[in-house]
């Protein structure tokens, strides 16, 4: 028997790895116990996907810290190396080692010694104050931030508060893209207003202030209604095509003459083949208001109606409007009217928002919810930065306006006859000025806010989404545009050689699409959509589905691979549903396994082949 002293002793490689383990472990135990990484926001933040929370640490202690992610919404890299100096660890370790003694602010909103003046105990017992914040501060109303007032964002903003979200972590993820505000000495969107380069800078408008703007002595509070430019505000000449809704254009109407009084406006409304009392209805207005002029002509579509108004016009700016988009307060109008003024050039438009009312007068259901939420299948406004320049792709003629001149003849050169259906008449006439010498740029103001009073079903806007499918056929074949409208891979498939049964898969893939979308039309007639967390996941998947569907039937190629393109849809259906398969609607793998495995496989050897 060996003694203790003649045991072999471990190798020098083996203790030096048994020490980097030890050291990792207790990296990553502190790091949880922080509360300051956050794998899903760090994921959605970088488009990364890791199967587990310790993937995603993984990364970030191995790559993502070099190129300065930031490991939680609560803490800002780029800011934190610029009060520490480079670093050659993670920023969120030297935070945790070093920072928080010496009170070092992980975030432009997030004010060390400001928190520890409230809670002095947190100080003294060495625990990080945004740790603290996290788990007790935000609950007991400590207010992270001078600026930033726990009740007030809770009391103003209930859903937050009722979704389980820390508030400051709502107001930087979403808060201040959506213009609400932090506190009641801070308006996000009078900042933004009274402050124009800041809507073109990477910084939120309480970060810029907190950070940059009182240096400058820019005021906390700037005034609300300040006008815009020196001079009065631009005329207006509102466009509003119209088809079978007499009633509901004669509300709009009135409500559009209350908010513009103090404005030079005129309404041209293009009655597009109604066959309701339209006729008599505007006739019937344009006695009583003399800034009203109206045609009623055959039906040919709202792009061509637009033409028809844009070429009677005669103000400076043309504000297209929607019939059943129904301006909130005056804002409305001096919005479109104070930029236009301000900025002279007539490559430059103004987008408003949309919303839904917020009274009883329309019941929202949960589809409208989605395609003018997160969805955005409708609108983007959830996704938009309020003040900032947006792209020609959100050219919404609900509520968006251009100088008259920047078309030299709207019957001629303005939207395009070709769009026969509803979608892309707008885009493709923003598109075609974008790429014209001066380009296009879009302002999109929230200050213009209508009301948008037009109810949806499931069933109603799948045939929206085809709709919009078959007219992005028609907008490739004028542009070659294929990667902006989300078309590519499908293009892709098509371009496939075909197969001999090709017919057979596209009955039974159609098949099993009619049949996911009868079963999301029952959930919507039995009023059961919005009872479940995985609804908006289906609503999503399908009318991407319904979009791809259109585009696909709109092919006439006698060559074009339809089965790969319709087997590619369903595959990506699964992609989309494929946390919801396996979380929610299923208790055991083998269903996903045996039902949607073996399509989801075809799909990915065919796109390999």
């Amino acid at each position: 028997m060996l003694s203790f002293k003649n045991k072999p002793s471990p190798s020098k490689a083996l203790r030096h790895a048994k020490t980097l383990y030890i050291k990792r472990t207790k990296t990553i135990s502190s790091i949880d116990r922080s509360k300051l990484f956050d794998a899903d926001y760090y994921s959605w933040r970088y488009r990364l996907f890791f199967r587990e929370h310790k993937d995603a640490l993984a990364h970030y202690l191995l790559t993502g810290w070099k190129k300065y992610y930031d490991p939680h919404p609560l803490f800002n890299t780029p800011h934190y190396i610029l009060q520490v100096g480079a670093l050659r660890q993670p920023a969120l370790l030297h935070y945790l080692r070093v920072g928080f003694h010496e009170k070092i602010s992980p975030h432009p909103l997030f004010d060390a010694d400001h928190y520890y003046h409230q809670r002095p105990d947190v100080w003294d017992g060495h625990v990080e104050p945004i740790r603290h914040y996290l788990e007790y501060g935000a609950a007991d109303d400590i207010n992270p931030s001078p600026f930033f007032s726990e009740k007030y964002y809770k009391a103003a903003y209930p859903y937050v508060a009722q979704s389980g979200m820390n508030s400051l972590v709502h107001f930087v993820i979403h808060g201040e893209r959506e213009g609400l505000n932090p506190s009641d000495t801070f308006t996000t969107r009078a900042y933004l207003a009274a402050n124009p380069d800041v809507a073109s800078s990477e910084l939120g408008a309480l970060e810029h202030y907190v950070v940059h703007g009182r240096k400058e002595g820019r005021l906390l509070r700037p005034r609300r209604n300040t006008r815009i430019g020196p001079t009065a505000p631009a005329s207006l000449s509102v466009v509003i095509p119209t088809h079978n809704r007499s009633a509901l254009l004669r509300e709009t109407l009135e409500l559009c003459q209350r908010h513009s009084e103090t404005l030079d406006v005129e309404y041209i409304v293009i009655d597009d083949g109604s066959q309701d009392d339209t006729a008599i209805v505007l006739a019937e207005m344009a006695k009583r208001y003399s800034n009203i002029v109206h045609r009623s002509v055959e039906n040919g579509g709202p792009g061509r109606a637009r033409n028809i108004g844009a070429s009677l016009a005669t103000k400076e700016v043309i504000l297209f409007l929607g019939d059943d988009i129904q301006p909130s307060n005056s804002d409305f109008f001096e919005t479109h009217a104070n930029l236009h003024r301000a900025y002279p050039s007539n490559r430059f438009a103004v987008l408003g928002k949309c919303v839904w009312p917020d009274n009883t007068k329309l019941k929202i259901n949960h589809v409208m919810r989605h395609i003018q939420g997160r969805g955005g299948e409708q609108f983007g406004y959830a996704d938009f930065v309020p003040y900032s320049f947006i792209d020609w792709r959100f050219f919404y003629t609900s509520n968006v306006s251009v100088k008259r001149d920047v078309v030299g003849d709207w019957l001629i050169d303005g939207f395009s006859h070709r769009f026969k259906l509803y979608g892309f008449e707008d885009t493709e006439l923003a598109y075609r000025l974008s790429r014209e010498a001066g380009g296009f740029k879009i302002f999109y103001d929230p200050g213009s806010t209508g009301r948008h009073i037009h109810p949806y079903s499931v069933d109603e806007f799948l045939n929206r989404q085809f709709s919009t499918g078959l007219m992005a056929d028609t907008f490739i074949k004028l542009h070659e545009v294929t990667g902006d409208l989300g078309l590519e891979v499908i293009v892709d498939h098509l371009r496939a050689p075909q197969k001999a049964d090709d017919a057979a898969v596209v009955a039974d893939c159609l098949a099993i699409l009619e049949g996911i979308k009868a079963w999301t039309r029952l959930l919507d007639r039995n009023d059961v959509l919005g009872h479940e967390a995985w609804h908006d996941d289906l609503l999503h998947a399908i009318f991407e589905a319904a979009y791809y569907q259109g585009f696909i039937s709109a092919q006439t190629r006698s060559d074009a691979n339809v089965a790969r393109a319709y087997q590619f849809v369903l595959g990506n259906f699964v992609r989309r549903m494929r946390r919801t398969i396996h979380h929610e609607l299923c208790p055991s793998e083998f269903i996903y396994s045996g039902l949607f495995g073996p399509l989801v496989e075809g799909v990915q050897r065919t796109g390999a082949s």
